[in-house]
């Protein structure tokens, strides 16, 4: 029974998780007191963005679970701290002492032996299962706000995926329809010869072509409205009606980029992680090597087995420190890497939000152009028609680049506060479906 105690606490010790959450009380999911509660209940329900994001907490399943993780992380806690306040190792010290005076006597020898193992155990259960403990919650906190965060951003993504979707099937139904009237003036003029008999192809082609653009945006809008009916739990039958909601288009500050990164470098979680692995492995093996060693000259009796089982924790405890090292080095090494790939992946969306822009200022400038005409009667209004439905169009997909880069943008921010190992690569994020041009 000894034994298996004994080997309980030595895998609880060195079954290590660290991670850089502060150490503080208990999960609290509670919505903030400014927002409105989310009704699940209601078969028809609308919401903003805002309420979406700060109801995350109380209603998504995934992050429920994950405080109950916490909560019981803290309860073992105090398990342990009590364990750890309430062992006393006075007597065991003064008895060591008793039996090292004579160690050449076998019944001496053994019971020495079997005290020092049982004070090996005694200094595990003070000095590391609660610091283990505390990492654990620390980890397990930090792995909650991290999973929060790619929610609300992906959450951000689906919200105005759909907005920008529904625009955009309305500007595709009034492209077909401006088509259909093309094409009836087209079939006029083929009547009365002014017009070659395959003049209608070109036309039919472009619309056969939206007509199917805009099933593939409508089955983007069911997937978005199912991803944020799971993120807060609501049943996949219910009607959710989205409130519209812009972003305003600001442009980072990267100055002193370099500086930002290192310094983000030396805060990340990953870090901190490994330092506190490392600082926990030392302290374990220091314990190992002061209780350990040179007891054992066989393994004739239950002590001495016991005393092996340690010497071999205090081998693998020393090849884990070995290894959370080198991983520190690989991960120092990496992170600035991969920020600069983020930062590179934003600048990059920002390229596109600046040539969207130029493109919307091409298409205001021929809508501008084209009215003019119209006024003097040189167009027909389907022709001023299609260069405003043109324009609309336009307008849509740089609100969708906008929205994209300032959502990277708030996630690269969130990567420069110490989360950037931890979070997915930036350049695969995307909002929804940009569509082919029409």
């Amino acid at each position: 029974m000894m034994k298996k105690n004994l080997s309980f606490l030595i895998a609880l010790a060195l079954s290590l998780t660290v991670n850089t959450a502060v150490f503080a009380d208990a999960a609290n999911s509670a919505v903030p007191s400014n927002t409105n509660v989310i009704n699940t209940s209601s078969d028809n329900m609308t919401i903003t963005l805002d309420d979406a994001i700060n109801n995350l907490e109380k209603n998504n399943t995934e992050l429920k679970l994950m405080n109950d993780k916490v909560n019981a992380l803290y309860k073992q806690y105090d398990i342990d701290h009590n364990m750890a306040t309430s062992t006393d190792t006075s007597l065991l010290e003064a008895n060591i002492q008793l039996f090292k005076s004579n160690l050449n006597n076998n019944i001496f020898r053994l019971q020495f032996d079997i005290l020092q193992n049982k004070y090996l155990g005694a200094k595990l259960v003070q000095e590391v299962i609660p610091l283990s403990d505390e990492l654990n919650i620390k980890k397990a906190k930090n792995d909650r706000d991290e999973r929060l965060n790619v929610i609300k951003f992906d959450l951000q993504r689906q919200y105005m995926n759909v907005l920008n979707s529904r625009e955009q099937i309305d500007n595709i139904n009034k492209t077909i329809a401006n088509i259909d009237e093309k094409i009836r003036q087209t079939e006029e003029k083929i009547k009365v010869g002014q017009a070659a008999s395959n003049a209608l192809d070109s036309l039919n082609v472009q619309k056969t072509q939206l007509e199917a653009q805009k099933d593939d945006i409508q089955d983007s809008i069911e997937q978005s409205l199912l991803k944020i009916k799971q993120y807060l739990n609501i049943g996949l039958g219910k009607t959710l009606n989205l409130t519209p909601v812009k972003k305003d288009f600001i442009v980072f500050d990267d100055k002193d980029i370099l500086n930002k990164i290192n310094d983000s470098v030396n805060k990340d979680y990953s870090l901190v992680l490994l330092n506190g692995k490392i600082d926990l492995l030392k302290r374990t093996e220091d314990i190992y090597s002061k209780y350990s060693h040179n007891y054992f000259s066989d393994t004739r009796n239950l002590a001495q087995q016991t005393g092996a089982n340690y010497i071999a924790s205090e081998a693998n405890a020393k090849s884990q420190l070995a290894g959370a090292q080198t991983d520190l080095i690989s991960a120092k090494a990496g992170l600035p890497q991969a920020l600069l790939a983020n930062y590179y992946a934003l600048k990059n969306k920002e390229g596109s939000v600046q040539t969207q822009i130029l493109t919307e200022k091409t298409a205001q400038d021929t809508y501008d152009k084209l009215k003019k005409n119209f006024e003097v009667g040189m167009i027909d209004k389907v022709t001023l028609d299609s260069a405003a439905l043109e324009l609309d169009k336009q307008k849509n997909l740089t609100e969708r680049a906008v929205n994209e880069y300032m959502v990277a943008q708030d996630e690269f921010n969130y990567m420069l506060q110490g989360h950037a190992s931890g979070y997915p690569n930036m350049s695969k994020q995307s909002m929804g479906t940009p569509g082919i041009g029409y």
